[in-house]
């Protein structure tokens, strides 16, 4: 890349120059960044079940620790 930027091009064609570059590393992690969303959105949905579940259960302490553990693990 340092010799792409050299004193001797029009400043366009640095920007230009700099701005694939830009590109081409979002590109290497954009799908990092949608599997991070993609386990947000899971992450929502089991906390839903898990406040369901615990409503259903009301006084059973005991099968609520079992059934907590097991959406744990």
């Amino acid at each position: 890349m340092e010799k792409d930027l050299s004193l001797h091009k029009p400043v366009g064609e640095i920007r230009g120059i700099l701005w694939k570059n830009i590109i081409q590393s979002l590109s290497g992690v954009w799908r990092s960044i949608q599997v991070i969303y993609e386990h947000i959105d899971l992450i929502k949905v089991a906390q839903v079940e898990v406040q369901k579940t615990r409503a259903l259960l009301g006084q059973m302490p005991e099968q609520d620790n079992r059934l907590i553990h097991f959406f744990n693990t």
